[in-house]
C-alpha cells in the first residue's frame, strides 16, 4: 500500500475507516514509529497487521468500535512506548506483555480491574483508567507497576480501596480518585507513597462520611501541601474532628450558664416580691 515510501509517522484519523488489510503496512515495517488510526469505525483488527512493525513506538487506536482483540495483537511491538485504546470496549489482556510500554490510555472503555493484569508492565509511567466501571481497587490490582508516576482512576464507581492497594506504586507523583463513590479509606492506605514526590492528588467529589475515624485523611492532605489539588468539594475532610466535641461542650456550657442566669433572675424577683409583701 505504501510501497517505495519511507514513513516514520502515519496518521489516518476521522476517516470512517472500517477495515485495514493485514498487508497494509508491509512496506514501512522498518521505518514506521508513529501510527494513528483514531476516530474511525474499526470493530476488529487482524492479528497479523502489526506483526512486522517492531520499530513502532506510538500507536493510537482510540475512538473506534473495537471490542474483541486477539491477545497476540501487540505481541511483536517490542518497542512500543505509548498505546491509546480509549473510547473502545476492549478486553484487558491485549496489552499485558508490552514490557516497554510507558503510557497506556484505557479511558471510557467499559473495563473492570482484573487482578495482576498490569504485573508485566514494569516500565509503565502513566495509566489512564478514567470513566470506566471500576468499583474497587483490591490488593494485587496494581502489582507490577513499579515505575508508575501517574494514575487516573477518576469518574469510576469505586466504593472500596484495599489498605495495600498502593503498596507497589511507591514512585507515584499524580493520583486522581475524584468523582467516585468513596465514603471510607483504611488508615495507612497512602503510607507507601513518597510525600516528597507527590505533585497532584485529587480525592474530591466522593461520598465521604463525617466520622472521627476518617479525620486522618484531612491531616494527610494537609501534609502533602500544594500537591493537594481538589477539582471539587472535599466535604467534611477539611474539618477537624477533635473540635466537634469541644464545640458541643462549649454549646452545652453556654446553655447551662444561660439557664443558671434565668434561674438567678427568677429567684431575685421572687425575693423582691416577698420583701415588698412583708413590708406592706
Amino acid at each position: 500500500m505504501f510501497s517505495k515510501i519511507k514513513l516514520d509517522k502515519l496518521t489516518i484519523e476521522d476517516s470512517s475507516v472500517g477495515i485495514i488489510r493485514k498487508e497494509a503496512f508491509s512496506n514501512v515495517e522498518n521505518t514506521l514509529k508513529e501510527l494513528s488510526l483514531r476516530n474511525n469505525i474499526m470493530k476488529s483488527i487482524d492479528e497479523k497487521i502489526f506483526l512486522n512493525l517492531a520499530s513502532l513506538k506510538y500507536l493510537d487506536l482510540s475512538g473506534n468500535k473495537l471490542s474483541q482483540l486477539k491477545d497476540s495483537l501487540f505481541s511483536k511491538l517490542v518497542n512500543l512506548e505509548t498505546l491509546l485504546l480509549d473510547n473502545n470496549q476492549i478486553n484487558s489482556n491485549v496489552f499485558k506483555n508490552l514490557q516497554n510500554l510507558e503510557s497506556l490510555n484505557l479511558q471510557t472503555s467499559n473495563i473492570y480491574l482484573d487482578r495482576s493484569v498490569f504485573e508485566l508492565l514494569t516500565s509503565l509511567k502513566k495509566l489512564f483508567l478514567s470513566y470506566n466501571l471500576i468499583n474497587s481497587i483490591n490488593e494485587g490490582d496494581l502489582n507490577g507497576l513499579l515505575s508508575l508516576q501517574e494514575l487516573n482512576l477518576d469518574h469510576n464507581k469505586i466504593i472500596k480501596i484495599s489498605s495495600k492497594s498502593f503498596e507497589e506504586v511507591k514512585n507515584l507523583k499524580k493520583l486522581f480518585l475524584n468523582n467516585n463513590l468513596l465514603y471510607y479509606l483504611p488508615k495507612g492506605v497512602f503510607d507507601n507513597l513518597n510525600i516528597s514526590n507527590l505533585i497532584a492528588v485529587d480525592i474530591s467529589e466522593n461520598k465521604w462520611e463525617c466520622i472521627c475515624e476518617q479525620e486522618w485523611i484531612g491531616s494527610w492532605l494537609s501534609s502533602i501541601g500544594q500537591a493537594n489539588t481538589p477539582s471539587g468539594t472535599l466535604g467534611c475532610l477539611v474539618g477537624k474532628c477533635e473540635n466537634i466535641p469541644q464545640q458541643q461542650d462549649n454549646k452545652n456550657n453556654l446553655e447551662i450558664i444561660k439557664k443558671e442566669e434565668e434561674n438567678n433572675n427568677l429567684i431575685y424577683w421572687i425575693r423582691l416580691i416577698a420583701c415588698i409583701l412583708a413590708i406592706s
